[in-house]
């Protein structure tokens, strides 16, 4: 490698030109071996074409129909019932074989005699032998009529073989021919190729030689032109890189402030942080404590509501009460009509009995005592009516006190109703507040973990200032250590200007 690095640069771009028109030959020969191995009639294609004849020898094909004839032969002299299903469903397997390959054949061939011959002259006593096969063999061998299944094997069916074994020969010929064709065009194809590839590398050889000549000459005089500029740039850096030096001392400096600053700013929101989080309990317990309110303020409002109900319950009986005190005095009315009469009949009575004389003074005494109950009768509906009354007034009374009681009552269910909705409205704005601390408190954090990040971020940057300074030392050495190389590499590019010219 010293050695290597000790020649000339007009050596060693002479070097690399030999090194790349070795491996273009290189390259170029490994090409013309592979094309020689693959070309038609090399040895790769011919072990092609060997096994592709080895199974097209050992393998009938399915386009070709003599498989399916000597199946029949079989057929008809097999007594066997087992074997006979087992050839007849072989046959079947053969038929779609063949049409399968039929409509392959059909698609890719290009059109033709050989085409024709393939899918056309072939396959019309191709198909005949199967449909004769299928329709008349094959019922003859079931039913047990073997003369018929002989005569059709050794008659319509070899007929119509022999037909497609004409057409296949053709195919056969027309194929030879076309393979011909083929080799021979392929044959001369790679030979044209290979004598444009051997004219093509001498040309490209003597292209690059030319071409390396140009480099080295252009690449020489550049050299000599840059090697003034080259050194007026490295003078140029040192000078940059030295301010650039003092610039990241003083960048170290306000780094290491900034960094101090960052501590104090996360330091502030983790405090923040912390007093959000206080806020947000003790909004949370606020609202748990309205939402235990709110619940106390239902079960008081069902329970306003069902007084409600029981005070208009009692209204109703009191009204049905009221009702039965005037029927009572609808009664006790009657009952003082009744008491009239009876009075006045028992007077009728007495006097009548007066005048009856001595036999009518047991009637009198009825009369007098009928009179008597009479009294008594009116003297207790007139107790009767008075406490009538005097309840129907109470209960007139109870009525009107009961229905202000009611509407007391339904005031008292709408300020409840009233309340429960404010209390709600708290605890909605109690909640939202308590989403908005969260998200205040997720910011704080977020912020707090930033200025972490940033405080880690302006220690390495801090850290980075201090290696640039340092690199920025050993950048100063190597544009010195620069500088050298220019001044030799002008001496060695003078040297080998003279050397070409």
């Amino acid at each position: 490698m010293g050695r290597f690095a000790s020649l000339r640069l007009s050596t060693k771009l002479s070097l690399l030109v030999a090194v790349f028109m070795v491996g273009l030959l290189a390259i170029s020969g490994a090409s013309w071996h592979t094309l020689g191995r693959v070309k038609v009639n090399g040895p790769v294609y011919r072990d092609i074409i060997q096994g592709k004849d080895v199974i097209a020898d050992v393998l009938p094909p399915p386009k070709y129909v003599i498989e399916s004839y000597l199946l029949v032969l079989l057929m008809v002299e097999e007594e066997d019932k087992s074997k006979l299903v087992s050839y007849i469903e072989r046959g079947k397997k053969l038929r779609s074989e063949y049409e399968e390959r039929q409509a392959f054949w059909v698609e890719d061939l290009a059109s033709g005699r050989l085409k024709d011959y393939m899918v056309a002259q072939s396959y019309r006593p191709a198909m005949e032998f199967y449909e004769i096969r299928d329709r008349e063999l094959v019922p003859a061998l079931l039913a047990g009529d073997s003369a018929r299944a002989k005569a059709l094997a050794h008659g319509k069916l070899l007929d119509r073989y022999e037909d497609h074994r004409a057409a296949i020969d053709e195919v056969v010929r027309l194929a030879t021919a076309q393979n011909l064709a083929h080799e021979k065009a392929a044959t001369e194809l790679v030979s044209s190729s290979s004598s444009m590839l051997l004219a093509l590398a001498g040309l490209i050889v003597a292209l690059v030689l030319w071409i390396a000549w140009l480099i080295v000459r252009s690449l020489v005089t550049r050299l000599q032109r840059s090697s003034v500029a080259l050194m007026s740039t490295a003078t140029q850096i040192a000078a940059t890189s030295k301010e650039q030096q003092a610039t990241v001392t003083g960048y170290s400096a306000s780094t290491t402030q900034i960094a101090a600053a960052v501590k104090e700013i996360s330091a502030t929101s983790q405090e923040l942080q912390s007093t959000l989080e206080q806020v947000s309990g003790v909004a949370s317990n606020a609202a748990s404590l309205a939402e235990n309110g709110r619940a106390g303020l239902e079960e008081m409002d069902g329970t306003m509501r069902q007084l409600s109900g029981a005070t208009g319950s009692i209204s109703s009986k009191l009204a049905v009460i009221r009702e039965k005190a005037s029927d009572i005095n609808l009664v006790v009315t009657t009952i003082t009509k009744v008491a009239d009469q009876t009075n006045l009949l028992s007077v009728n009575a007495a006097i009548e009995a007066e005048k009856a004389g001595e036999y009518g003074l047991g009637f009198l005494v009825v009369a007098r005592e009928i009179r008597r109950l009479a009294d008594q009768s009116a003297v207790a509906t007139l107790d009767i009516e008075q406490m009538v009354r005097h309840m129907q007034a109470a209960v007139s009374a109870g009525v009107m006190e009961m229905d202000k009681f009611t509407e007391q009552v339904r005031h008292g269910v709408e300020a409840v109703g009233n309340i429960n909705q404010q209390l709600g409205q708290i605890i909605e704005q109690v909640q939202e507040l308590n989403g908005r601390i969260e998200s205040l408190n997720e910011g704080m954090r977020s912020q707090s973990q930033g200025a972490s990040q940033i405080s880690d971020a302006m220690t390495q940057l801090t850290d980075g200032a201090r290696q640039t300074a340092a690199s920025l030392k050993e950048f100063n050495s190597a544009t010195e250590s620069l500088r050298d190389v220019v001044s030799g590499l002008r001496e060695e590019l003078s040297t080998t200007s003279h050397a070409g010219a």
